[in-house]
């Protein structure tokens, strides 16, 4: 019993190191590979917000293991985009950007993820990532719920974190005539290559 007991956990510990060496990391992150956008609902429409000009890093703190996935990233409160210059300038207003120029995100923690054999079978997982996010200089903790998916040699990881931004002291910037919800969703979705797809295009080079 014990030797098969033993033979799982090595099974289980291969899957794993296979998995963290399918992956290209340490990888950049910034518009060419990770896309950040928000949404308000108001009395009048939804406001649908871009975030531009921000750049990170995400790695393995253990290159044997896919579960240690580590990542920060510092998105410049000047590189909210709503398509409306004075809505940005509000904006800017109510986070107080002159005293706290930078949102911030360290991840800390991805639960959920799939071993090799399961992305093989299925091209899909959920997963949770939990980290510390920063805004206008109060941090919280907070999870966010997500997903990975494998296509064409690349992992897709998305999620979305509904945000109560007056709990991180942003003013409500809302008009007598029109109101903002207390909760914005804020969206993400990043490309991880796998090494497969460096290969192959070393060999169309």
């Amino acid at each position: 019993m014990r030797m098969l007991f033993t033979f799982i956990v090595l099974i289980l510990i291969l899957e794993n190191t296979l998995l963290a060496q399918e992956w290209q990391m340490p990888c950049h992150l910034s518009e060419a590979n990770t896309k950040v956008q928000f949404e308000i609902d108001s009395t009048w429409h939804k406001i649908v917000g871009k975030v531009k000009d921000f750049s990170g890093d995400i790695w393995l703190s253990n290159s044997l293991d896919p579960k240690s996935i580590r990542a920060r990233l510092t998105f410049p409160v000047l590189g909210f985009d709503t398509d409306n210059k004075s809505r940005d300038h509000e904006l800017r207003h109510v986070m107080h950007v002159d005293a706290f120029p930078n949102v911030e995100y360290e991840l800390t923690r991805v639960d959920g993820i799939c071993s090799l054999k399961e992305f093989e079978q299925a091209k899909y997982c959920n997963i949770t990532l939990s980290g510390n996010l920063k805004i206008s200089g109060v941090m919280k903790e907070v999870s966010i719920p997500g997903s990975i998916l494998f296509e064409n040699n690349i992992y897709k990881v998305s999620g979305t974190l509904p945000i109560s931004w007056g709990e991180y002291g942003v003013e409500d910037p809302s008009i007598f005539i029109a109101k903002l919800d207390p909760i914005a969703q804020v969206k993400f979705s990043l490309d991880i290559p796998s090494k497969a797809l460096k290969e192959d295009h070393a060999k169309h080079t």
